[in-house]
């Protein structure tokens, strides 16, 4: 996919109409991705939580968006955005970028505990150090 991918860029022009039929996990990465390249991490932190929110609100699912979570991944992207494997494109991105895609990456930060509850889904948690695994 391209920065032209016209669901992405549907999302991020009107995220009420959007007709993504589910924004699952990596369409997530590709709009935080998309984002950070046009407007960089202060705007993209300011941006896509209302973006997501309406988004989820359109879909019936108001509930589901999570700050801490987004935030989280926000700066992930943005840590390999600007890392030393970028690429030009979408699919070279993510190609360069597998553990973004990982389903446990946010447990090398988060407890799942902390995750899920309510306080995390409302606001942003800074996150705690882990202990060592062995």
């Amino acid at each position: 996919m391209s920065c032209s991918d016209p669901d992405s860029v549907a999302l991020l022009r009107d995220p009420k109409s959007c007709e993504l039929p589910n924004l699952d996990h990596a369409s997530h990465v590709r709009v935080a991705w998309l984002l950070l390249r046009e407007r960089g991490l202060v705007e993209t932190l300011r941006q896509l939580p209302p973006m997501l929110r309406a988004y989820a609100a359109s879909k019936g699912c108001a509930d589901v968006y999570h700050e801490t979570i987004t935030f989280a991944f926000v700066c992930l992207v943005h840590e390999h955005l600007v890392g030393a494997y970028t690429g030009a494109t979408w699919v070279e991105f993510a190609t360069n970028n597998p553990e973004l895609f990982e389903s446990g990456l946010l447990s090398r930060f988060y407890q799942k505990h902390v995750l899920a509850t309510p306080r995390a889904r409302q606001t942003l948690l800074l996150p705690r150090m882990m202990p060592a695994r062995s």
